[in-house]
């Protein structure tokens, strides 16, 4: 309240400063005022002995830029810049090489930005920043696998994706099937999945460097695919 009264006169104009500050304060960035829940200006207003009727109010530009300006000194928080933008790229970079989810690899953004004590820029910035960082990692995963296979191993894995004789589908399909209930039937079935699965070869010396965690996320991203949308997908990443 001291700070308010020292940087602003009236006290409309002190509650609408109380109000972005303690607001940055909890959200890491500036809401507009109509934003704010009405509770917590009631509360900043019974704070600062104000009368009901007084109400937050916009500031011209000039004035609202200096406002910002004195919070952020006052919090030691530095505005979002080039200097925040790399520290991001680094932080989602090293983790991108275990994680995949971009949730997970937003909240690493949100927890380096406000341990580092920068403020939080609007969502489609961190989400954009993540998204492509994240493809620039995982084509490093992807380029290596492509060089492993060879080009018998190319030919086959794309022929999963082509219907078989005049039927629609695909041994892609056959590769997704989910057991059924357990019976001597269904075992038998499994049996003679079992043996056309082993007959693809194995699978793992081109995979030999893939985390855990990403080979996992690959996996659920192609199990949502059908044939005819794998075969539109670049063919590292395919």
């Amino acid at each position: 309240m001291a700070f308010a009264q020292g940087a602003v006169r009236s006290r409309a104009h002190q509650l609408s400063f109380l109000v972005r500050l303690k607001a940055f304060q909890r959200l890491g960035y500036f809401p507009k005022l109509s934003e704010v829940p009405i509770t917590i200006v009631s509360h900043i207003r019974s704070c600062l002995h104000v009368e009901q009727a007084v109400e937050p109010r916009d500031e011209e530009p000039r004035t609202l830029y200096r406002h910002h300006q004195a919070i952020r000194t006052y919090l030691h928080v530095t505005t979002w810049g080039q200097a925040a933008r790399r520290l991001i790229i680094k932080a989602v970079a090293g983790a991108a090489e275990t994680m995949d989810n971009p949730a997970d690899l937003i909240n690493v953004t949100l927890e380096t930005l406000i341990k580092e004590r920068y403020e939080l820029p609007a969502f489609s910035t961190l989400d954009r920043l993540v998204g492509r960082v994240r493809t620039v990692v995982n084509h490093r995963y992807f380029h290596p696998i492509l060089t492993r296979l060879s080009q018998e191993d190319a030919t086959r894995l794309d022929g999963l994706l082509n219907p078989e004789g005049h039927g629609f589908r695909s041994p892609y399909q056959r590769l997704k099937q989910l057991p059924k209930r357990p019976s001597l039937q269904h075992l038998q079935d499994w049996i003679t999945q079992l043996g056309w699965l082993l007959s693809l070869g194995d699978i793992t010396p081109p995979l030999v460097d893939l985390p855990p965690l990403k080979l996992k996320h690959f996996a659920a991203e192609a199990r949502a695919l059908d044939a005819a949308e794998l075969k539109a997908v670049a063919p590292p990443k395919r």
